[in-house]
């Protein structure tokens, strides 16, 4: 994980956890800072309204949560 971390920074993430959330058009955006990349289109982000980490992957253009939380080092081990 170590060699994964980055310079922290803010995008916008689309919230895709829930089959609610999948179903919606257009997505629902959430400001997360991402602290890791695996160089592989996986990110490791900090949620700031839910305090906690998740994990989100490059769907085109776009970020995307995946369903897995908690924290850091949980969510990164689970990519």
């Amino acid at each position: 994980m170590r060699s994964a971390l980055v310079s922290s920074y803010w995008a916008d993430v689309e919230l895709r956890d829930t089959h609610e959330q999948i179903a919606t058009d257009p997505a629902i955006l959430r400001k997360c800072a991402i602290v890791a990349d695996d160089l592989k289109g996986t990110m490791l982000a900090f949620d700031p309204i839910d305090d906690g980490f998740l994990l989100a992957v490059k769907q085109k253009d776009a970020l995307q949560t995946i369903g897995v939380r908690g924290d850091a080092v949980g969510c990164f081990m689970a990519r």
